[in-house]
């Protein structure tokens, strides 16, 4: 699945993604050494990420659909299930860190951590959640393409 609620739709039996903030090491040189010069490219990758997050907070699936990259695999499911989320749940995802890993040509790598926390609805874990969201450029903007989970901790 691809989301920045990685945790909330494995808690519905599917699954989403998660981010964090400190540059690790990328073949002898930093990841921040290599990817200077591109700021703003860099900028665009982490907009597009707060963006997806945005649209989940509003629950609005068009906006959020519009952070996706409708190549994905996963989309058709992605879709469904986050209109289903969002008839079920009142949530509070907060962005605690996102981390540009890698960057190669029209792909990105970013590692996020973000906090869920029920506001309403039916039996839910509160959690903190870390992943990788694989991003990749659509028609010039940069779109989540695939997510995957690293870790969960649950806080209830």
């Amino acid at each position: 699945m691809i989301s920045s609620s990685v945790s909330t739709c494995q808690q519905a039996g599917k699954a989403l993604t998660s981010w964090n903030e400190a540059l690790p090491k990328a073949e002898g040189k930093t990841l921040e050494g290599q990817l200077s010069q591109s700021s703003n490219e860099i900028e665009a990758i982490k907009a597009a990420v707060y963006e997806n997050l945005r649209a989940m907070q509003r629950e609005d699936l068009e906006a959020y659909l519009a952070t996706l990259d409708p190549g994905s695999p996963a989309f058709e499911d992605t879709k469904a299930l986050t209109q289903d989320l969002f008839d079920t749940y009142d949530l509070k995802i907060e962005l605690n860190s996102v981390q540009v890993i890698n960057t190669s040509g029209n792909e990105a790598k970013v590692r996020v951590t973000e906090t869920t926390r029920k506001i309403a609805g039916p039996d839910f874990k509160d959690n903190i959640t870390t992943g990788i969201h694989t991003l990749r450029k659509s028609n010039g903007r940069w779109k989540l393409y695939i997510s995957d989970v690293e870790k969960i901790e649950y806080l209830n």
